[in-house]
């Protein structure tokens, strides 16, 4: 049995990075070349892609002590995104918890940024439910990697003041074990200002919370780390039911339907009382009323370890499933 992830967890120290040249220093290695990335690492093979660069796994040519060396994620950035690169990397170092992903080391030349991180081998939460029968995944498969994506944001929300801004289900990579969730892609994530707001609006459209689209407006003078809380809310939903409530078939009405935030669990799909509940409380529209990653956490769905019920997929008349069928728009820089 998988241990629920624990919010009481403390922090680990984190250590210096291991030197892997002379030229090494506290926060990078610096290349000559990126032949001389090529000649310490040997690609595996294409993971993904993440908001600036293209993931790979890759293995250490020389021989290492660690099994858990023997693989590596290496993000890999072209020098016009290197700032956002090195700023990711740079947070990353700050956080120690068991489902963020861990960075091990970066590495750069005039051209290239490598930034490397523990490979989490068990796919990405989006596979998973596509793969699973009609599309999407039971109560009980979802808890334990949902569980895990709270876990992670009460640490960046109530430890860090950190807004991840990009929570889907691609960027929650799952270890070998399948179900123990890792939430990655920090490319769009920062710290909030001391006794402030962000005012960037970014992240995936159809996942951008009504706060940020009316911060975009200049209705209101920013967001915090409510927004993280709407995209699980979205995420979840989508795991259960393969679609996402407020998606129209123009961007603009996608965007007013989120403004709207009508938003019901629907009657006629086989949810249990405590998810409706979970779902109701997370797709709020005043972000004051929506409930925290450590109310989530704490709900009775989440700790009495979600329903045993099996929903019955409804796969598309076209053969697809339903999250198939749905529209996993870019992520955007800027609204």
């Amino acid at each position: 049995m998988v241990a629920m992830p624990s919010l009481l967890l403390e922090d680990a120290l984190v250590g210096p990075p291991a030197a892997a040249s002379p030229s090494s220093s506290s926060s990078c290695v610096t290349l000559t070349s990126d032949a001389e990335f090529w000649s310490l690492f040997e690609e595996e093979r294409a993971l993904g892609r993440g908001c600036f660069g293209t993931v790979l796994l890759v293995r250490p040519r020389a021989p290492t002590a660690s099994a858990s060396q023997a693989t590596i994620a290496a993000k890999v950035v072209l020098a016009d995104d290197a700032s956002a690169a090195i700023d990711e990397a740079t947070l990353l170092r700050s956080l120690s918890h068991p489902n963020i992903v861990r960075l091990h080391e970066v590495y750069a030349s005039a051209s290239t940024v490598f930034v490397l991180m523990a490979a989490e081998l068990g796919g990405d939460l989006h596979k998973r439910a596509e793969a699973a029968p009609g599309g999407v995944l039971t109560e009980a498969e979802a808890i334990l990697p949902l569980s895990g994506v709270l876990a992670a944001l009460h640490h960046l929300h109530a430890r860090h003041q950190i807004v991840h801004r990009d929570v889907k289900a691609s960027n929650v990579l799952l270890a070998a074990d399948g179900v123990t969730a890792k939430l990655g892609d920090f490319g769009l994530a920062a710290r909030l200002p001391q006794g402030g707001r962000l005012t960037t609006v970014c992240g995936t459209h159809d996942f951008l919370a009504p706060e940020m689209i009316r911060t975009g407006h200049g209705e209101l003078g920013g967001y915090g780390s409510s927004v993280d809380i709407w995209a699980v809310g979205l995420m979840l939903h989508a795991l259960l039911l393969g679609d996402n409530p407020f998606e129209r078939e123009t961007d603009i009405e996608t965007l007013q339907a989120i403004l709207a935030g009508d938003y019901a669990p629907p009657a006629d799909r086989q949810l249990s009382f405590e998810v409706r509940d979970l779902l109701s409380s997370l797709l709020v529209t005043e972000p004051a009323k929506r409930a925290t990653a450590e109310d989530a956490a704490g709900h009775a769905w989440v700790v009495g370890g979600g329903s045993a019920k099996q929903p019955a997929p409804q796969p598309a008349a076209d053969g697809r499933s339903l999250f198939q069928r749905m529209i996993w728009p870019r992520a955007i820089g800027v609204y």
